[in-house]
C-alpha cells in the first residue's frame, strides 16, 4: 500500500502512520509575534467562515508557513499552528535518533516522481503537504536536524518538484546523476572484490562475464 511522501517519511523515522496533533506551546513568545499570530487567527476565521472547503485548506497552509517563517526570525520554535499539523512531532523524532546515535541521520526517499506517476486519490495535494511538512522542520536554522533529506527522482519531474520546494523556500543543493556507463556497471558489480583487502574482508567472488 502506497502510504505517501508523507508516510513514508514518518515510516523512515519509526514513527506511527496516523495524525499526530502534539505540540508543544510556549509562554514567554516576544509581543510582536503573538500579535502577529493574532493577525493570521483573524485571517484564518474568516477563512472558516467566508470561503469554500479547497480554498480554506490552501489559506491555512499558506498561512502555517507564514507563521513559521516569523517565528524563525526569532530563534524560537513554532507555537500555536494548524491542529492537523504533523510535523513537530516529525522534528522532534528526527533529533532524537540523532541525540541518541550522535551523529547525524540521513533520509533518502526514491521515486518520489511516483507521486505524479502513481498518485493516490486519498491523498489530496500530496506534494505540497509533504513539502510544507519538511518546510517547517527545517524552517528555523538555529533548530532544525543536523542531518539531511536527499529526494531522488527522474530528471523529467524536475521542474515540478523544483518548483514546488521553490514554494516553500526550502533549502537545497541539486545534483544530476547521469546515466551509467558499461564501465561504471562493471566497477559497481566487482567492487568488492578488486583489492586483495576487500577480497579478503567479504569473501566475495565475481564469475568472469557478469558485469557484462
Amino acid at each position: 500500500m502506497y502510504k505517501g511522501l508523507l508516510g513514508t517519511l514518518k515510516e523512515a523515522l519509526g514513527m506511527p502512520d496516523d495524525r499526530q496533533r502534539e505540540i508543544e506551546y510556549i509562554d514567554d513568545t516576544p509581543s510582536e509575534v503573538k500579535e502577529y499570530e493574532a493577525k493570521l487567527k483573524e485571517l484564518q476565521s474568516y477563512a472558516t467562515d467566508s470561503l469554500d472547503e479547497d480554498t480554506t485548506k490552501d489559506l491555512s497552509r499558506f498561512l502555517d508557513r507564514l507563521r513559521a517563517k516569523k517565528q524563525a526570525e526569532f530563534d524560537i520554535p513554532v507555537t500555536e499552528v494548524n491542529v492537523e499539523d504533523e510535523t513537530y512531532p516529525l522534528l522532534a523524532r528526527w533529533k532524537q535518533l540523532e541525540a541518541a546515535a550522535g551523529e547525524p541521520f540521513i533520509i533518502l526517499l526514491d521515486q518520489v516522481e511516483e507521486v505524479f506517476t502513481h498518485p493516490n486519490e486519498e491523498i489530496e495535494g500530496e506534494l505540497d503537504q509533504f513539502l510544507e511538512a519538511v518546510q517547517l522542520i527545517f524552517a528555523n536554522p538555529n533548530d532544525r536536524p543536523a542531518g539531511k533529506l536527499i529526494l531522488s527522482y527522474r530528471k523529467e519531474y524536475h521542474p515540478e518538484i523544483n518548483e514546488g520546494c521553490k514554494n516553500f523556500q526550502l533549502p537545497r543543493e541539486e545534483i544530476f546523476l547521469k546515466r551509467f556507463a558499461k564501465k561504471d556497471i562493471a566497477e559497481i558489480v566487482k567492487g568488492l572484490s578488486s583489492t586483495e583487502r576487500l577480497q579478503k574482508r567479504y569473501r566475495l567472488n565475481v564469475e568472469e562475464g557478469l558485469p557484462a
